[in-house]
């Protein structure tokens, strides 16, 4: 996991109720925080946005960009991670 995560954006992790995901994320982190670098938890509800809401989305008619809450979060995660 530890390799996936330095090459992938994030983590998904799926389950009934009472399954452990809670558990098995936090423990992840912390021991990914364990080698150095400081890991943060965002989690976003796939169910209550639409998937532009979550992406963004291209206006045809104008061709202007319209970034979704995914892209926020993650610019402002890279500006942590710069310091600024």
């Amino acid at each position: 996991l530890f390799e996936t995560q330095r090459v992938r954006h994030g983590f998904m992790v799926l389950g009934p109720s009472g399954a452990g995901k809670s558990t098995n994320i936090q423990t992840l982190m912390r021991a990914m925080t364990d080698t150095g670098v400081v890991h943060k938890e965002l989690r976003m509800n796939p169910k209550a946005i639409t998937a532009p809401q979550m992406f963004g989305r291209l206006d045809v008619a104008t061709n202007d960009w319209t970034d979704g809450i995914f892209n926020v979060l993650w610019r402002r995660t890279l500006k942590t991670k710069k310091g600024e």
